[in-house]
């Protein structure tokens, strides 16, 4: 079995995160938007490492892009609507959705 510092070379290599080396299940949402996360999408660190709880679009540069909940649902909801999800829909369930995420919660924002 590998050490730590083993697994972090291998992850820098291959460039996956220790939970893909690690055979984690991926079943990671982004704790700021919920959106599902992939590989190809996590964010990452200023050294690099890759962050799996946030997406590149709401972390980036070891910085979060959205400074409320206000910000992110109206950034969202223009982009996510469409006319079988009108944008009041899209508010209202990303209203339900982001105070139960880890970001929000952190920052007491509901």
């Amino acid at each position: 079995m590998p050490n730590i510092e083993t697994l972090k070379r291998l992850s820098d290599l291959f460039d996956v995160s220790l939970h893909a080396l690690l055979g984690a299940p991926r079943q990671w949402i982004c704790q700021c938007c919920g959106m599902p996360l992939e590989e190809s999408i996590l964010s990452q660190e200023p050294d690099g490492t890759p962050n799996v709880a946030y997406c590149q679009w709401c972390y980036t540069g070891g910085k979060f892009v959205y400074e409320t909940q206000e910000a992110l649902i109206d950034f969202l909801s223009h982009h996510l609507a469409h006319p079988q999800w009108p944008p009041e829909q899209v508010r209202a369930h990303l209203a339900q959705l982001l105070p139960q995420l880890d970001h929000w919660r952190d920052r007491g924002e509901e």
